[in-house]
């Protein structure tokens, strides 16, 4: 494994282990690719807990060769959220020296003085006129494009489209957030039985959060498209929880 992709899952460790249910597909997936082998996935799921596993798995990662920090990435499609902190991580951690491997006179040829000379103020004012700068951002079109109408369009609340809709798991990290000591409550109303309830509050003893979201991610994963908002909506106002809870999650 790259030494970046090390340092970057060193660095993550924690957070990793605290979220991670790596039994139910990524250490499969994994396998699958040939990045774990069966020895591998015997030592990782012999671990007492969910966060013992996840932290063996980040244990064995490092020497499982150059493709495995890709693949596990590719592993984590129900924890969206993690990969695109890693991701960009990564890229901001790389990107001093992608720009330092451009030299000054590759900077100097994107944007010479030349450049701008040759451009005669004629030609300037031909390309940026007063009426071609009119029609390029009228008002109409900029304001049918405004953040503000692009949010009320896509994100109105509640809309017949948005209730029917699957949430992701941003939406889901943001609800569990949100529930505090009600999380058990609504997880029993969506229908999740008490077993796997109390394997997720004792995977996670440390965090509600986590704990909550490792519930509602099997909510999902179990129910597919009949998982929507509107389930879960009903489920919040079942056990006492406003459902402006829910909006906040879906407009932000």
């Amino acid at each position: 494994m790259d030494p970046a992709h090390k340092a970057l899952l060193r660095t993550h460790r924690l957070e990793l282990s605290d979220q991670l249910m790596v039994s139910d597909t990524i250490v499969p997936f994994l396998f699958q690719e040939e990045i774990l082998t069966a020895g591998n996935v015997e030592d990782i799921e012999a671990q007492a807990t969910e966060k013992r596993k996840a932290l063996r798995l980040l244990d064995v990662l490092p020497n499982r060769g150059p493709k495995a920090f890709h693949c596990f990435t590719q592993s984590l499609d129900d924890y969206s959220w993690l990969r695109d902190s890693l991701t960009h991580q990564l890229h901001a951690n790389t990107s001093p020296g992608q720009h330092g491997n451009t030299s000054p006179g590759q900077h100097g040829n994107t944007h010479t003085p030349g450049q701008h000379g040759n451009t005669s103020p004629g030609q300037h004012a031909n390309t940026h006129t007063p009426g071609q700068h009119g029609n390029t951002h009228t008002p109409g079109p900029h304001a049918n494009t405004s953040p503000g109408t692009s949010t009320a369009d896509e994100h109105r609340f509640p809309a017949s489209l948005l209730l029917t809709k699957v949430p992701s798991d941003r939406h889901l990290s943001r609800l569990a957030s949100r529930l505090g000591a009600e999380w058990e409550s609504v997880l029993v109303d969506l229908g999740v039985c008490a077993e796997s309830v109390y394997r997720c509050k004792a995977d996670h003893t440390h965090s509600t959060h986590t704990a909550a979201l490792s519930g509602l991610v099997l909510w999902r994963q179990r129910n597919g498209k009949k998982a929507t908002v509107q389930k879960l909506m009903h489920s919040l106002q079942n056990v006492g929880i406003h459902t402006s809870v829910m909006e906040e999650v879906m407009m932000t």
